[in-house]
């Protein structure tokens, strides 16, 4: 699973939560990392914060769903704003 988000103490929030679920976790706090890591590691899900410091999660999800390759990846769109 891959976890989106820029605020530390909630991304460890959901990074503990995923693994008591059975998850393996990787963390981006940055949309752009997030775009690399997703092509690296083909996560079976993500969890995307749509507040990002360098994109909108609204970009990160359009780049997603726009490659052939990433585009069957469940995403879960939050924010706590």
């Amino acid at each position: 699973m891959l976890i989106v988000e820029d605020d530390p103490h909630y991304a460890r929030v959901l990074r503990d939560l995923s693994h008591d679920k059975g998850f393996k976790v990787l963390v981006a706090g940055r949309g752009a990392d997030a775009l690399t890591l997703a092509r690296e590691f083909h996560p079976s899900a993500v969890s995307l914060d749509v507040f990002l410091p360098d994109m909108l999660g609204w970009t990160v999800l359009n780049h997603l769903k726009q490659d052939p390759s990433m585009r069957h990846i469940p995403v879960q769109m939050l924010t706590i704003d």
